[in-house]
């Protein structure tokens, strides 16, 4: 038994879209910032996640006011520090990350160790339960980014 992961494809930009609007990703800049809102997550099914009313289909990097559509990461399935470079620009002091439905994407505990040494909290859940804790962390004002892997 087999199945397809939308990662594995060759083009790291697919397009997200608005229900509000109809952007996607080639227009975006490299963080879609909504000042004076929060970005709650209100829905995510396996290749989908809704943001603000805002559709994507692609892995992102979601903050307390911003998003940044596209997240491609340098191995694919495995997170490395190299990936999470706009988590680090930010005073972010947990991140929660969502390894997937399937739970495809690693997250080594060397990873998770070097950010505990930058001061970063880190939790790993399939993706469904990452959005759940992300939600709730932001509803408490904790400094929170959630790295979403939104398929397999």
């Amino acid at each position: 038994m087999g199945f397809w992961c939308p990662s594995w494809t060759s083009n790291p930009v697919l397009p997200a879209r608005s229900r509000q609007g109809g952007f996607d990703s080639h227009t975006l800049p490299p963080a879609f910032v909504m000042k004076g809102t929060e970005m709650k997550i209100t829905h995510y099914s396996f290749g989908k996640i809704v943001i603000n009313g805002n559709e994507y289909t692609q892995d992102i990097i979601v903050f307390h006011d911003s998003v940044f559509p596209s997240w491609w990461r340098k191995q694919g399935h495995s997170l490395c520090i190299e990936d999470l470079g706009e988590v680090l620009k930010k005073d972010v002091k947990i991140l929660v990350v969502g390894t997937g439905a399937y739970e495809r994407m690693q997250v080594p505990q060397s990873l998770i160790e070097e950010l505990k040494q930058r001061g970063i909290e880190t939790f790993v859940y399939e993706t469904e339960k990452a959005v759940a804790v992300f939600n709730q962390l932001l509803a408490e004002g904790k400094a929170v980014a959630g790295a979403f892997h939104l398929t397999c």
